[in-house]
């Protein structure tokens, strides 16, 4: 018995108005290959919050985030720089946010750069924690 022949290829891509400018004003549709499309495709941009001297206030990171992002505002993720740690007593409340369960989570990604990191890691190989 006979297969069916196989489907024909996929129509090529129209070119995007960068790749139109690379090949030049006389390229075609049907000339552009689908590589030169995918080269210029731009990344994707990522919409970075940036704080300074946290100082455990995961809450008020939290409470802002939430603000902005009912406000319509976007936020792919948070660099948090500078003091990050707790700085004296009373601030327990960050760990609701650190642990393998935290008790609550941040609506994005955060990424700290602390000032302090040093004190973090010696606290998380004591605890044997990440």
């Amino acid at each position: 018995p006979l297969s069916p022949p196989p489907p024909p290829p996929p129509p090529p891509l129209p070119p995007t108005s960068a790749a139109a400018a690379a090949m030049g004003a006389s390229a075609s549709a049907s000339t552009c290959s689908t590589s030169v499309v995918a080269a210029s495709a731009a990344p994707k941009r990522l919409r970075v919050l940036l704080c300074g001297d946290l100082r455990g206030r995961l809450d008020l990171l939290h409470s802002a985030l939430t603000q902005l992002m009912e406000k319509g505002y976007k936020v792919d993720c948070v660099l948090a720089v500078g003091s990050c740690l707790p700085d004296g007593p009373g601030f327990s409340h960050y760990e609701d946010y650190l642990g393998e369960e935290p008790k609550t989570t941040l609506p994005v990604p955060v990424y700290f750069v602390d000032s302090m990191a040093d004190v973090l890691i010696r606290q998380s190989q004591a605890s044997g924690k990440p």
